[in-house]
């Protein structure tokens, strides 16, 4: 080229074109930024587990507490519903024990046979067990026209009590079979005649 002449296209291209010489990041730089990250995301997530956990584990102790709350006043409340059951139960009866009057009560004094009829009823029982092993009430008054049933029950019992007749079993129907204790008859002399 001439003197004189412009600068050759490629030296004009050179002049145009701007230059990146600016300095890039290292590749080691770049991962360990990444990987600060990635510790610092890691950490926040599992702060967020930690705080769930403790929120459910809150939650189910509150359930757990709210359940036996339950539980006692359920406990609580049957309790009060039996007092106050039998506190009615026997102001009822206290109710009927008033409005019955006293007559009805005197149909309930329990009576002993006199010494008297007691040695009477002794001499029917002593012959009927020598008789028979075992004898019931019903026998007995069948035998003996003149003494109520409930005379000889009644009786039987003061038998029982002196060890003059035992229970020998049960009856068809209810009721006690009866049968005389050994050496009844020796115990039992004179032990009702003396007090007439």
């Amino acid at each position: 080229m001439a003197n004189g002449a412009g600068p050759s296209p490629r030296a004009e291209l050179e002049i145009l074109t701007p230059s990146f010489d600016a300095p890039e990041p290292e590749r080691a730089d770049l991962e360990q930024t990444a990987a600060r990250s990635y510790e610092l995301l890691d950490a926040v997530a599992a702060a967020l587990r930690s705080q769930i956990a403790m929120e459910q584990a809150g939650r189910e102790e509150h359930e757990e507490m709210v359940r036996a709350s339950k539980a006692r006043e359920t406990q609580l409340k049957r309790t009060l519903a039996t007092i106050e059951t039998r506190a009615n139960a026997e102001e009822k009866r206290e109710q009927r024990g008033r409005g019955s009057g006293e007559r009805k009560g005197a149909r309930r004094v329990e009576w002993t046979p006199s010494p008297g009829k007691l040695a009477e009823m002794w001499e029917v029982v002593l012959a009927y067990g020598r008789e028979h092993a075992r004898f019931t009430q019903t026998q007995l008054a069948d035998s003996t026209p003149g003494l109520s049933p409930e005379a000889l029950r009644k009786g039987l019992v003061v038998f029982r009590e002196h060890e003059l007749v035992r229970v020998a079993g049960k009856v068809r129907g209810g009721g006690n079979a009866w049968a005389l204790m050994p050496e009844a008859e020796e115990r039992g002399a004179g032990l009702w005649h003396a007090s007439t």
